[in-house]
């Protein structure tokens, strides 16, 4: 959850609208934040099923990449069409629900059959 948390903190930054030098090190701890989100998921996929690890792992990748596919069409268009503010609140919203989910359903790692 904490690491969700990180993610949405630096979003609302962004949309404060520092100053470009102190963006850089908004931008760069954002990325760090949502690589230790999905590697903390990716942990909790490769454990769910060990007789269906390769699905979940898969089924995982491809959410991932879907999301980041669909990441820069939301921002554009939400971007040319609503301000700034509102349209990363509705991205950090959606990574707190990410974060909430994954820190309630992912607490025990699966027991070995």
């Amino acid at each position: 959850m904490r690491k969700g948390i990180l993610a949405v903190a630096l979003l609302v930054l962004i949309a404060l609208n520092l100053p470009w030098y102190e963006q850089i090190g908004v931008y760069g701890t954002l990325g760090f934040g949502f690589y230790l989100l999905h590697g903390s998921i990716h942990v909790h996929v490769t454990e769910l099923s060990h007789t269906a690890r390769g699905a979940a792992t898969s089924l995982h990748s491809s959410t991932f990449y879907l999301g980041q596919a669909v990441g820069p069409i939301y921002y554009g268009f939400s971007f040319s069409h609503a301000e700034v503010g509102p349209s990363l609140a509705a991205g950090a919203l959606v990574i707190a629900t990410v974060g909430l989910v994954c820190a309630r359903l992912l607490r025990h790692p699966a027991e070995a059959h």
